[in-house]
C-alpha cells in the first residue's frame, strides 16, 4: 500500500487528488471544480482522475509523472527495505506506482500489471518478486488512477486469476494498505469463504 511510500513523502491518495483537482482548476478551460469537490468529498477519486484525464490526457500524465519522481530513501524507508529483505522468498504485491523498492530492491523481478500472470510460475519456482498491480511511473499510461482504470482491472479474468491465487497460496501481510479497492475486498472474501 501507500503507507511505505509516505516515508519517502509521496502523497496520500488524497493529497494527490486535491494537487490534481487544483492542478485542472488553475490550468485546464472547462474543468468542473464544484464537481471535483463533491466527488473528494464523497472520496469517489477515480472518478475525478477520469475528470482530468478526459480533458486533458497529457497534462494529466504530467501531472503524474512529476509528482512521483525517484525520491532520496529516507531513514525509516531503509530500515523498512532491510526488513524486507531478510525474508526469503520475498512476493511483493503493490499497487504503488513509484519505483522506489525495485531501486532499494534490484535482485527481485520487477512483474508489470500487463504480465501479472507470471507471478503464478514465480511463487511456484520461489523466485522473489515485486508485482506491479497498479502499473508504474516509468510507464504512466498503465497507472490506474481512473474509474475506467479500475473497471478494466475488475474485468480482467487473468488478473483477477492471479491475484486470487496469491491470496489463496501466499501468506498476504497487508503493510500501509488501506484495503479499499473493491475488488481487493471481494477476492480476501472469496478465498476466505472457500476455505470454510
Amino acid at each position: 500500500g501507500a503507507g511505505p511510500s509516505r516515508w519517502l513523502e509521496y502523497p496520500s491518495w488524497k493529497e494527490l487528488t486535491l494537487d490534481l483537482r487544483r492542478d485542472f482548476w488553475r490550468n485546464v478551460a472547462g474543468f468542473d471544480n464544484q464537481r471535483a469537490l463533491e466527488l473528494i468529498d464523497k472520496e469517489d477519486f477515480p472518478a475525478v482522475f477520469q475528470m482530468c484525464r478526459g480533458l486533458d490526457a497529457a497534462r494529466y500524465h504530467r501531472f503524474i509523472t512529476n509528482v512521483f519522481v525517484p525520491r532520496a530513501p529516507t531513514a525509516a524507508y531503509q530500515k523498512f527495505v532491510s526488513l524486507l529483505s531478510a525474508i526469503n522468498p520475498l512476493f511483493i504485491v503493490t499497487t504503488n506506482i513509484d519505483e522506489a523498492l525495485e531501486g532499494q530492491m534490484p535482485t527481485l523481478v520487477t512483474v508489470q500489471r500487463s504480465d501479472l500472470s507470471r507471478c503464478v510460475d514465480l511463487v511456484q519456482a520461489r523466485t522473489p518478486f515485486i508485482a506491479k498491480l497498479h502499473g508504474s511511473i516509468s510507464s504512466v499510461q498503465s497507472a490506474v488512477f481512473t474509474t475506467a482504470d479500475y473497471e478494466s482491472l475488475v474485468t480482467d479474468r487473468s488478473y483477477l486469476q492471479t491475484l486470487g491465487y496469491i491470496f489463496a497460496g501466499c501468506t498476504v501481510v497487508f503493510l500501509g494498505y488501506g484495503v479499499r479497492d473493491a475488488y481487493v475486498i471481494r477476492l480476501l472474501s472469496e478465498d476466505t469463504a472457500a476455505k470454510t
